[in-house]
């Protein structure tokens, strides 16, 4: 089996594409559980720290919504209304 393949023939190219949402998310839960894990260790007062995570999760979630979006592939494309 080639290098480029994994477990039962799927290439690189076509295990992303199936799994992308899952990807996404897991990117999402690294990136803001690693934010508000280095926040909670800041020597700063628990009111400043609750305000920091809630823009860490907003920013994140925004993000994170925005890439799923335009991941779909159907940003540009028009609704069709059934008559």
């Amino acid at each position: 089996m080639r290098s480029a393949q994994i477990y039962m023939g799927m290439d690189i190219s076509s295990c992303l594409k199936a799994y992308r949402y899952q990807l996404l998310f897991g990117a999402y839960a690294l990136i803001t559980g690693a934010s508000i894990m280095r926040v909670a260790r800041q020597p700063y007062p628990r009111s400043m720290k609750f305000d920091q995570i809630e823009c860490i999760f907003k920013a994140t979630t925004l993000g994170a919504v925005l890439l799923g979006i335009g991941m779909s592939g159907k940003v540009n494309e028009s609704r069709r209304v059934s008559d």
